[in-house]
C-alpha cells in the first residue's frame, strides 16, 4: 500500500476567510470546522465519525467516510 503525499502551504488568511463560514452555515464547533477547512483547500478526503462534520463536509463537496 502507498500513500500519495503531496506538500501543500496554507495561509492564515484562506483558513480564517472559511472558518466562519463554515461555523455559521453548518453549525461546526471552531475546532471541526477548521478540519473541514483544510481538506477543503488541500483538496482532501476527510475520515469522521462525527455527523455533523461529514454532513457539512458532504454539503461542502469533500469526499468522505466514515
Amino acid at each position: 500500500m502507498t500513500l500519495d503525499h503531496r506538500i501543500v502551504e496554507l495561509t492564515e488568511t484562506d483558513l480564517l476567510e472559511l472558518l466562519p463560514r463554515l461555523v455559521r452555515e453548518h453549525g461546526l464547533s471552531s475546532y471541526d470546522a477548521s478540519y473541514l477547512a483544510v481538506a477543503i483547500q488541500c483538496d482532501a478526503p476527510l475520515l469522521t465519525v462525527d455527523g455533523a462534520l461529514l454532513a457539512a463536509a458532504r454539503g461542502e463537496g469533500v469526499q468522505s467516510w466514515t
